[in-house]
């Protein structure tokens, strides 16, 4: 009897289908899209006055999260200088923790 709860048990846990977190969605996205943005400027070598000059004009229109946006943002030129390698945008959203997978 007990093996057949165990079962039950593993068969519920295994069907229950598993949501994404909507919010952590929307900020992956987010970071996505702005940190594309970024990358270009950073591997042609844009001085810190160009790269603040486009964090300002994508950021300012984000009223309720401009200031996490310009966070973000430099956050990712830091991580970009560091690892001059990376051109995916998601994998720095992932190093950021904006994005899980």
């Amino acid at each position: 009897m007990r093996l057949l709860v165990l079962f039950a048990l593993i068969g519920l846990s295994v069907a229950v289908p598993v949501y994404e977190d909507p919010e952590n969605s929307r900020l992956c996205d987010h970071c996505k899209r702005y940190v594309a943005g970024v990358i270009p400027l950073v591997k042609r070598g844009a001085s810190q006055e160009e790269i603040n000059r486009y964090i300002d004009y994508t950021c300012n229109p984000v009223l309720i999260i401009g200031f996490t946006c310009r966070m973000t943002l430099l956050k990712a030129v830091e991580y970009l200088k560091k690892h001059p390698e990376c051109t995916n945008a998601k994998t720095v959203c992932k190093a950021l923790r904006a994005c899980k997978k």
